[in-house]
C-alpha cells in the first residue's frame, strides 16, 4: 500500500479502528519516511460530535500530528425515511470532505480504518481503490482493541454503531454472531477470505478483458465494436 516517503492523510473519527491505524501508521512513519495529517469529520448528526471532536484534536496534538476538521451538514431523515439513506449521504459527504483534505495537505492516499468485521470489509471492499488505503481491512476488532488497551490509548464509542435502524448494524450484531454461533467460529476470517478471492478473480478477469478489447477492439464513433466471432 505504501512505498515509503508519501504523504499520507489519515482519517480519524476517534473510534477504535481510526485510533489504532493512526497509532501504527504514526510508529512506521520513521521507517517508511511518512509525512502524516488527519482529517477529522463533524457530521453534527449526534450530540457528542463536538466531544469527538475534542477528543481527536487532543490525540493528534499529543502524537505531533497535523489535523484538519471538516464540518459537514448532513439531512436527517423524516418520519419513515431510510436511515441507511442517512448512512450513505454522510458516506458521501464524507469521502467530499477527505478530497478536500487531501488536496489541502498534498497527501496522495488517504487511510481509512475499516476492519474485518464491518460489513464494508466483509462485502468485499477494496483493501486499495484510487487514493484509499484500507491498512486494517484484515484485521479483527478485537485484536484492535487488544492492541490500545496494551498501549493505554483511549478511544471514543460512537452509540450510533448500536442502532438496529443502520444495516450495517443489524449484519454486525445479528448477522455475523449467527453465523459464528451456528456455522463456523472461524466465519468472519472464512467470509473476509473469500472476499479477498473474489477481488483477486475480478481483478484476473478486468486483465483478460483489457487485453481482448486492445487486440479486437475497433472504435467506431465513440464506441469500440468487437467482432463476434474472434470474441
Amino acid at each position: 500500500m505504501l512505498r515509503g516517503g508519501e504523504a499520507v492523510l489519515v482519517a480519524v473519527s476517534g473510534g477504535a479502528d481510526s485510533v489504532a491505524l493512526l497509532d501504527v501508521l504514526r510508529a512506521l512513519a520513521p521507517s517508511l519516511g511518512l509525512t502524516l495529517h488527519a482529517v477529522h469529520v463533524d457530521h453534527g448528526l449526534r450530540p457528542e460530535s463536538a466531544a469527538d471532536a475534542a477528543f481527536v484534536t487532543d490525540l493528534c496534538r499529543a502524537g505531533g500530528i497535523p489535523l484538519r476538521v471538516e464540518r459537514v451538514e448532513i439531512a436527517r431523515p423524516g418520519p419513515g425515511g431510510a436511515w441507511d439513506g442517512l448512512e450513505a449521504a454522510a458516506r458521501r459527504a464524507r469521502y467530499a470532505a477527505f478530497r478536500s483534505a487531501a488536496a489541502a495537505t498534498g497527501a496522495v492516499c488517504v487511510a481509512t480504518g475499516h476492519t474485518a468485521d464491518g460489513p464494508r470489509g466483509l462485502g468485499g471492499i477494496a483493501p486499495m481503490r484510487g487514493p484509499y488505503i484500507r491498512p486494517l481491512l484484515e484485521t479483527r476488532r478485537h485484536l484492535i482493541e487488544a492492541h490500545l488497551l496494551a498501549r493505554g490509548i483511549g478511544w471514543r464509542d460512537d452509540a450510533s454503531n448500536a442502532d438496529p435502524r443502520f444495516l450495517r448494524n443489524r449484519i454486525r450484531h445479528d448477522v455475523l454472531p449467527f453465523l459464528v454461533a451456528t456455522w463456523d467460529a472461524d466465519a468472519v476470517e472464512w467470509l473476509t477470505r473469500g472476499a479477498a478471492r473474489a477481488r483477486a478473480l475480478e481483478a484476473t478477469l478486468e486483465t483478460a478483458a483489457r487485453a481482448i478489447v486492445a487486440a479486437l477492439g475497433r472504435p467506431v464513433s465513440g464506441a469500440i465494436i468487437l467482432p463476434a466471432r474472434e470474441l
